[in-house]
Formats: C-alpha cells, structure tokens, sequence
C-alpha cells in the first residue's frame, strides 16, 4: 500500500485541494476566511457565482423563455466532471434507483424486494434537501415518511404513522452509526443514495438497537470514488446570514483501478433561517475502498461537530385546550437566544466480503460511534401552549455521551436444488451499547413569552455537572434468510428467521435479560418482466424504550415490544417510470404522554396501537424533459383498545417533486408538499389543520475561464406558509419552517 499512500500524498498537494483542505482544517473552518478567499480570488469566482445564482432564481421566477433541447445533467453539492471538456456525466438512476442496496438480501432490483421501498438518489437529494431538514427532505419524497423535525439538529420522522430516529438507520448496513439525531445534519456531505423501506424489517437489515422502531428502516449509502476523477468545491449562501463550504475530491489507483479514495468536508457557519438562531457545523469524511474479482474491502471514517442556540420550536399543548392557536412567524426563535446545543462525534465503518468460490462469500461488519459528549441547555420549547399563544418554559442541563458498536460475520451465496434457485444469508451480529449521562443536574423554571411577540431572557447561571453511567446494553442475534425461485424466477418465496439475547443494564431500572424472534417471510410473483405482484410478514422488536430528556421519568426503561406488519402490493415499471401500491397493517405498542396533578409529564406504554394504510409512490422519467418523484399515502392510527384515532397522525398525505429540463444548460424543480388534518389527544376534540408547501428551483450550468460551474437556486415555502408539524403520538407539535432561499454555487475542476 506504500504506493497508493504516496499517489494520495502527491496528488493532495495540488493547488486547489492542497489550499483548500489547509484553509478548511487550519483556516478556522471557514474557506470564506482569508486564505480561503485568496484560494478563490485568482478566478474572481465568488462574485460572478452570486450574480449567476440569483440571476438563475430570477429568470425562473419570472418565466423567461428558454430553448429546448435534449439532455441536462444537475448538481448540487457533488457533479462529476470530464476533465478538460467540461462534459457532466450523468449520475447513476436519475432520481431513484432501480438498483436498492438492503444489507441482508443485498443489491437487489426494486421489483425483486417484497416491500415498499424507495432509493432516491444523490441527484433528488440536490435539488429537494434545505439546509434546516437536509436529509429529511430527501427521504420525504417517499410518501410513506413524514417529517417530525423539532428544531435544527433535531430531525425525526415517522414512516407509516410510527415516529423513528437515529436508531432505525443505518451507514453501509451498519446500525446506530449516527448519535440520535445530531449528526443526522451531516449526511448531505457523504451521502451517495438512501434506500427507505416502510415497516418492521429486523429480518433484512440486521440487529439494530432501537428506541423508536417498526415504521421502517433507511439505509445510507456512502460516496466512493468513480473511474472519472472529481474535485468539486460548493459555495452556499443559505437561510439568514449564514454561509457553507464544501469540498468533494475522489480518484482511483493502481491496476484496474482497485484502489479508491473520497473525500468531503464542509462547514456552516452563520445565522440560520431561525433569528436569532446560530448554527455552526464541520464536518470531515473518507471513504476508501479495495476491488479485486475475489474480494471487496470499504472503510469510512468520520467527524462531526454541530453548534446551534436558539433554535428550538415545538410546544406541548395545554390540557384543556379547545383549539389549535393560529400557527405563528417559522423565523424566529422561542426560546432564549443563550440556550445552546453542541455535540462532537466521531464514527469508523468497516466492510469486507472475501470471495470463497462461485456459489459462497464470506462478509465481516464493524462499526463504532462516539459522541464526545452533546451538550446542551435546553428546552422542549413551550410548556403548556394555551389558545392565545402564551407558554412556560423549563430549562434543563444536559450532558451525555452514547459509544456503539457493531460487528457482524456471516456466509452468504446460492445454489440449486432440483428446480429451485435458492439465495441465502447467514448472519451472526453483536451490538453493545453504552450511556452516560448528567449526575447533577440544574434547572429553571418559571419563564414565560408567547408566540406573538417578541421575547427576551436575561441569561442565568447555570452548571453542566458530570457525566455519569446510566445504563449499557449488548445484543446477541444472528439471521437466516432463504429466498427461494421457481419457475424460470417468476415465482420467488423468501423465508427468514431471526433471533436475539439481550441484556439491558440501567441504573434507574436495574438489569435485565430477554430474547425474541423474529420471522420475516414474503412471495412475490412475476406476472410479466416488469409487473409483480407480492404479500409479506415482517417483524420488529425494541429493546425497551428508555425515556429520554423532557419527561420526569427520564431514564426509566420500558418493556420491550413487538412490531408486526402484514403487506400487499404490486410493482410496475412503464418505461423508466417506477410505480408501487402497497396495502399494510402495523400493529405496535403504544406511548403516550401521561400528567399527573403536579404538572409532571411521564411517557408511559399504553395499550396498542393498529395503523391500516395504503401507499402508491411513483419515481423515475416521465419524458426526456420532465422527471418525477413522489406519491400519496393514508394512514389510519387508532388504539385497539378504545378504537381512537392515535394523537397527530394525519390521514392523508402528499408529495410530488418534478424536473423540468429544457436545455443542456437549465433545469428548473418544482414541489408540492400535503398533510391532512389530524387529532390532537387532549380532550378529543382538538385537530392540527392541514397545509400545503410550494417549494422552486432553477439550475444552470456553465464555464467560466474554462472550468465548468454549476449554480442552484432553491426557495423553500414559496408564499412564506404559517403552518404546525405534528409529532406522531404525543400532545406537542413544531412550528414550520418559514420561506428560506439557497443559493449554491459548485466549480468542477
């Protein structure tokens, strides 16, 4: 490996990589400092991508005529380039891929997974993500994932009606690889694809330890260096007064290209869309692989540092509330501008898979995560939000570390028996898991403002205290997974059993052991090449939800829980047009919040709760101008025992997101965003209005002194839409994000 490490040496001491990278790392993290401008200012770059950017927004918003011809390729933060002609290749599948990347079965074609599932590319997440949501823009171009984001940093979504985060993720097939929701921030940077796949799928995805499982999994897969070599460099002016960098640079080495290596790194540093909201980010990753015909090795190393004060905004609505107060302003704060949160993580991934013969591989998995440590003063946002929009506030400290790791081997390949064709996986996977958390803590309570009005709090004093251990856990678990075809592969039957040990230590709660299984079978039938049809069962289980921040019984670990689902549907490719319908049941235990007379909120596991819904996405090339991606989706959330509808779980649901590309130069987005009314479980008569969302866009590409750019312009919220986020299941909801514009500029060199 002396060689490749030397061909990296040399080729990171080019000017432009070689500047840049030292700007990022010992500039302050910020390119649009000094040295980095200077690194610019020999191309007079950064006046002229303004100026194009804002001219892209304005041509579009005023409808100029263009000219119509064939092909357009887009960017957002990552666009190849042919060195020396300045032609963009287009990236692999458009805005979904066919192709979908699910840790135990594989890579699979979509029409071949027994689930709804969706893999959207580098390319959607482009042109939809914001900087407030990032990835949660991407993945709520499936209908079947909504966004319960609560403030920046802070990003959770359901998928089906069941809330989910960090836990229910996973990087390369790796679970728990991102600490909760801090560095969720950061996958825009690394991110190549995502693959989401609706429901309870422990059997295919391997063990993951869970607070917030059965709605379904999404899966990441890194960027990796292609066979045309890349250095890209993004410019962004985002939200308020706040600006981001970033630079992707990838080649290959040596003989048939075995060797590659990525880089991203990016930083934001400003005022956020949310005044007087601050948000600083860095982050760093690599990704190297290995290809030869027998074997396939991949590592990803990364850092992250996230900063954000002022920016929480979700209320937790008063008990005798008749109505939901009128949605305020989505740009400012409502909380204290001195209340902050920071976290530092770090996360080293690991894949291998040794070619035995032609019919067998061998694969090994590892993954750490360490958080070190988030720390925040912080609130939930408004206490008990009252019909005119006054709220109490409660501030707590807090300071946590979470370490997880994860390894895996297993045995995976095929063969025949009699007319059978059988796929198989063997899998044995371990997952350990350590908390620490505050020992003393401080609190204050008894501020107050309201919606409306402006609000300010002197800045208190207050003490961090020190970390101590609240729990640990590990998980022993292993899979087997067959899926079995006959009839010349028109008829497939996937047969999967999994089964784990567990054992949960909690300083609140003591030690305890516990086991399960879980099947997962599906059939799916070819009616013709591009038609199937299919029916499956799938499983979940968590470990026992611990309580988190916010409630009185922060700590205490609940009893586990099993996630069923039951699902039919059928896939049809028309073209390069992708459609899926699928019809669910989940059945689930439920949480709720429960205040007691004290005014003490408690999460506790009440009764169960049975979602039935029905799905239909459409993804993929209407014509050679126009691209789509989205769907429709209604979910019916009620409690088996009482038959009520579950708290902010709205009916109905929609998105599209559409392209228009009328030129090699210009391409122009368009998104529509819908979520129904839904109850809000207070007296029973309380509902969360509707609302729609309008977001635009234009791209257009060009050279400038012979180096091609690529200039994005996105305005979040067109007509500027006061409106609430429910929060699946619980008695609070989030303030929505107010009109946000994003102006991106990205050389190709």
């Amino acid at each position: 490996m002396r060689k490749e490490f030397n061909d990296l040496a040399a080729a990171t001491k080019s000017d432009i990589l070689g500047k840049c990278l030292q700007t990022f790392f010992l500039g302050g993290g910020n390119i649009f400092g000094v040295r980095g401008f200077r690194c610019l200012h020999k191309k007079c770059f950064l006046k002229k991508a303004l100026a194009l950017a804002l001219g892209a927004l304005g041509v579009f918003a005023v409808g100029l005529p263009v000219q119509a011809i064939e092909n357009y390729q887009l960017n957002g933060i990552t666009v190849y380039a042919n060195k020396g002609n300045g032609t963009l290749v287009e990236p692999l599948g458009g805005l979904a891929d066919q192709h979908q990347n699910i840790p135990l079965l594989g890579t699979k074609d979509a029409l071949e997974v027994p689930f709804s599932s969706m893999t959207i590319s580098r390319t959607a997440s482009d042109y939809f993500s914001s900087p407030e949501k990032g990835f949660v823009d991407t993945v709520t171009l499936d209908p079947a994932v909504r966004d319960d984001s609560r403030s920046t940093f802070n990003n959770f979504i359901d998928i089906r009606g069941v809330m989910m985060n960090s836990g229910s993720m996973y990087i390369n097939g790796i679970p728990n690889m991102m600490h909760r929701t801090d560095q969720m921030f950061t996958v825009d940077t690394f991110v190549n694809k995502i693959s989401v796949i609706a429901g309870p799928n422990i059997g295919i995805g391997g063990t993951a330890m869970a607070q917030y499982p059965g709605g379904g999994a999404i899966y990441f897969e890194s960027k990796k260096a292609d066979k045309t070599p890349n250095m890209d460099l993004t410019l962004s002016y985002q939200g308020n007064k706040s600006f981001s960098e970033g630079i992707d640079w990838g080649k290959r080495f040596r003989d048939n290209e075995r060797y590659g290596i990525r880089l991203n790194a990016s930083s934001i540093n400003g005022a956020g869309v949310i005044k007087p909201e601050k948000v600083e980010s860095k982050d760093f990753f690599a990704n190297i692989d290995q290809k030869t015909s027998h074997s396939w090795s991949n590592l990803l190393v990364g850092y992250t540092h996230g900063y954000a004060e002022g920016a929480a905004k979700h209320f937790r609505f008063s008990n005798n509330l008749n109505h939901i107060p009128e949605a305020p302003k989505g740009d400012k704060s409502y909380v204290p501008k001195w209340a902050y949160s920071k976290s530092k993580n770090f996360m080293l991934i690991f894949n291998h898979e040794q070619k035995i013969n032609d019919k067998a591989t061998v694969f090994f998995n590892f993954g750490q995560n360490e958080n070190h440590p988030y720390e925040s003063v912080y609130t939930w946002g408004g206490r008990n939000l009252d019909e005119n929009g006054n709220y109490t506030l409660e501030f707590n400290n807090r300071l946590a570390k979470t370490e997880n790791k994860y390894s895996a081997i297993g045995l995976k390949g095929s063969f025949e028996l009699g007319k059978s064709h059988h796929d198989y996986v063997i899998n044995f996977d371990r997952n350990w898991q350590k908390n620490y958390g505050v020992a003393n803590g401080w609190s204050l309570k008894g501020l107050t403002g309201n919606i409306y009005t402006d609000n300010e709090w002197d800045t208190p004093a207050y003490y961090m205290g020190h970390l101590k251990w609240t729990s640990s856990s590990y998980t022993n678990a292993y899979h087997v997974l067959d899926a079995i075809s006959f009839l010349d592969d028109k008829l497939t039957v996937m047969l999967g059993y999994h089964h784990h040990y567990s054992t949960v230590n909690n300083a609140t709660s003591g030690k305890a052991k516990y086991s399960a299984g879980s099947p997962t079978y599906a059939v799916s039938y070819r009616v013709q090449p591009n038609f199937v049809v299919y029916a499956s069962h799938s499983e979940d289980f968590a470990s026992g939800k611990t309580v988190g921040y916010g409630y009185k019984n922060e700590g205490e670990a609940l009893d586990p829980y099993k996630t069923k689902q039951n699902e039919v549907g059928i896939k049809y490719k028309q073209g390069d047009l992708l459609h899926t319908l699928a019809y669910y049941t989940i059945k689930q235990a439920n949480y709720g919040d429960w205040e007691d007379a004290a005014g003490n909120l408690y999460l506790r596991q009440i009764d169960d709760k049975k979602n039935k819904g029905v799905e239909y996405s459409i993804a993929g090339k209407v014509t050679d101008k126009w691209d789509v991606i989205g769907g429709i989706s209604r979910v019916d959330a009620r409690d088996v025992k009482t038959n009520e509808r579950i708290s902010q779980v709205a009916k109905w649901s929609g998105t599209l997101g559409l392209i228009y590309k009328p030129n090699d130069d210009w391409a122009f987005t368009a998104r529509l965003q819908y979520l129904g009314e839904s109850p809000v479980v207070l007296n029973k008569t309380v509902t969360m209005p509707s609302h729609t969302l309008l977001h635009l866009g234009a791209v257009y590409q060009t050279n400038i002194n012979g180096i091609p750019v690529t200039f994005n312009a996105k305005m979040f919220n067109v007509f500027n839409k006061r409106y609430w986020t429910p929060t699946e299941g619980r008695t609070q909801a989030n303030v929505g994000e107010p009109r946000t514009f994003v102006f991106t500029t990205t050389f190709h060199f």
